[in-house]
């Protein structure tokens, strides 16, 4: 395999891109008409929290991608009046403020501790809806089949935006922003549609 070369168009999602340069390689024909991960969340989850709940990804790796912290805290109040219960969480000390801020405005949002991925995960796949900053715990519950909303500020998401059937990107527009009005009327219209489907 590492003897060849194989050429995938760029403008490709990286999804489609790999798929496709492992089929050239492995002497296939990729099937991107359908996504399906196939993937589920590991056991465990929030105990003591009943009805929806929605995870808050604030955490990402660049400046440039975190949204504002007034925007999450409207965000989760909005969500809160909706019968949401908000969920964040951290992994680093810049990340914990942001959560704390968010918990500390909207009291009703759970704080969940820096937690081992695993758990993190269990949690995040038994949540309602998610709303994520372009991070990876957004692709994965893409991956899990959930209500997702990300929201890119810096990147393309035609090339690595999540993917999935109750996916959806929302783009920050050249010197705009993405407000909580946008992702919450793209959440809502993202549960209708999953509540649409049939099981």
């Amino acid at each position: 395999l590492y003897e060849r070369k194989y050429a995938v168009p760029r403008e490709l999602h990286a999804i489609e891109r790999t798929r496709r340069l492992f089929g050239l390689a492995l002497g296939y024909q990729a099937d991107l008409s359908t996504l399906s991960s196939g993937i589920v969340p590991p056991a465990g989850g929030l105990s003591g929290v009943e009805g929806k709940t929605a995870f808050l990804l604030h955490g990402t790796s660049r400046e440039d991608k975190k949204w504002p912290v007034e925007d999450w805290v409207e965000t989760a109040r909005r969500l809160v009046s909706q019968q949401f219960t908000p969920i964040v969480t951290w992994s680093n000390e810049a990340e914990k403020r942001v959560a704390e801020a968010i918990a500390g405005a909207v009291p009703e949002t759970v704080l969940v501790p820096k937690s081992p991925l695993a758990d993190v995960a269990a949690i995040l796949g038994r949540s309602t809806l998610v709303i994520g900053a372009d991070t990876g715990l957004t692709h994965l519950a893409s991956a899990f089949g959930l209500p997702t909303v990300a929201i890119f500020l810096a990147t393309e998401p035609g090339l690595t935006g999540p993917r999935g059937p109750y996916s959806s990107t929302l783009l920050a527009p050249a010197g705009g922003k993405v407000t909580p009005a946008e992702v919450m009327a793209e959440a809502e219209r993202l549960l209708a549609l999953r509540s649409e489907t049939p099981v």
